[in-house]
């Protein structure tokens, strides 16, 4: 049942936190509503004005606030945990501290939104604007962000672990102390000035990329000398030890990476080396910068600044052959 404006503002003149789970509320006007810590989990709030409204500590878990106009309002603490918030206007709205993960939010309008210490873990942000908006310490880890605009955004200290930013727009972000480490992008990924994202050990995506799964098979280098080296050693310990700690096996390794477990082994061997590519495929698989896996494979002619073209090439080729 939708309630009528006069029943919504006798309902807002209750005293204590509202007790709204699965009410209709689609289109109300509750601009400047007092709804803090109110309980509006699975609430219908599809184009409903909550322009300036206060919904600090708020349950809005599963709520539908498709379109809905969150301008300036004040949801610190709020929960939105798997609500959609597609196409919502969320401009200078404060949701530091909030637990979004799991919402969708694409398309929605959060320029210069407040999202310090935010939980957007998995969150779909897809065409969203955060452009000025401060993510400082915010948690984007797996999230979303394909065509993204995170113009002038402040990412300082933000998890963007294994983060999507495909297409997105990064120009003048701040990215200092962010966790980029397997975050994914493409060639129409817009960073800021000067930006080093090879350096920040990210990998070039697609949908391939985000499953870590590789079928094409790579072509290899032969040693001249075909016997067991201390490289070969040294990176079967660095491999063994990311193996552990991802509770994983070789083969599951070698499977992800596109090659035979065999190859793997002659890693270990010394009878093979890997390749620029397949490094960026293990980096991708555990998560850690490429150099991480250059150096600990010995290949650190690449790691050396002076062959960062030589790794963007090889970058692009990977995107071209997906």
């Amino acid at each position: 049942m939708q309630y009528s404006i006069k029943k919504i503002k006798k309902l807002l003149l209750q005293p204590g936190p509202l007790q709204l789970q699965n009410t209709d509320l689609s289109e109300a006007p509750l601009q400047g509503a007092n709804l803090t810590s109110a309980d509006l989990s699975g609430a219908n709030l599809n184009k409903a004005d909550l322009n300036v409204a206060n919904l600090s500590r708020a349950d809005l878990t599963r709520a539908n606030l498709n379109a809905a106009n969150l301008s300036g309002a004040d949801l610190r603490k709020a929960i939105l945990f798997h609500t959609d918030l597609s196409e919502a206007v969320l401009r200078g709205a404060d949701l530091s501290d909030a637990n979004l993960g799991a919402a969708d939010l694409i398309k929605a309008d959060m320029i210069k939104a407040n999202l310090r210490d935010a939980d957007l873990h998995a969150t779909n942000l897809q065409f969203v604007d955060l452009s000025w908006a401060d993510l400082d310490g915010a948690d984007l880890s797996k999230a979303d962000l394909r065509a993204a605009n995170l113009h002038n955004a402040n990412l300082i200290n933000a998890d963007l672990h294994w983060a999507n930013l495909s297409g997105a727009k990064l120009v003048d972000a701040k990215l200092s102390g962010a966790n980029l480490n397997g975050l994914i992008y493409n060639m129409d990924t817009k960073w800021p000035k000067d930006f080093d994202y090879v350096a920040a050990g990210i990998v070039l995506g697609n949908e391939k990329t985000l499953s870590v799964k590789f079928k094409k098979p790579v072509e290899q280098k032969r040693l001249e000398t075909p016997r067991k080296t201390r490289g070969g050693a040294h990176f079967q310990a660095w491999i063994n030890k990311h193996l552990r700690g991802h509770k994983v096996k070789n083969h599951e390794l070698a499977l992800a990476i596109g090659i035979s477990e065999s190859m793997l082994s002659s890693y270990f061997k010394g009878i093979y080396r890997p390749s620029v590519e397949i490094c960026i495929r293990i980096a991708a698989f555990f998560q850690v910068p490429i150099n991480d896996v250059l150096l600990a494979a010995g290949r650190h002619e690449f790691a050396s600044p002076s062959y960062v073209e030589k790794v963007l090439q090889t970058l692009s080729q990977l995107e071209e052959s997906s």
